[in-house]
């Protein structure tokens, strides 16, 4: 997304330039859309298509995912079990 925007943007100050130069209000429209169409995209994207959290861990030298979901609380609450667990099993989690 933060691509996506910043290309917007660049490409918007390309365009006022070029408005600025030629005089003429025609570029300005164009670039108007080189920078809504990008910037709606990548809007439109990270809501789509969230972001995906991961929980690892390594076990026996071997790293395995431990769960996997969009919801970032989720993974948090899974984390914080893990570490409950270790803790009551006499086994202190390593930060």
């Amino acid at each position: 997304m933060l691509v996506s925007l910043v290309t917007a943007a660049t490409t918007g100050i390309g365009v006022i330039a070029v408005a600025a130069l030629a005089q003429s209000s025609a570029p300005l429209a164009i670039g108007g859309m080189a920078v809504v169409v990008p910037a709606a995209a990548a809007t439109f994207c990270a809501f789509r298509w969230p972001p995906r959290y991961s929980l690892r861990a390594s076990y026996r030298g071997v790293d395995v995912e431990l769960y996997c979901g969009n919801d970032e609380s989720t993974i948090r609450k899974v984390a914080r079990a893990l570490i409950r667990a270790r803790e009551m099993s006499g086994k202190v989690a390593a930060g």
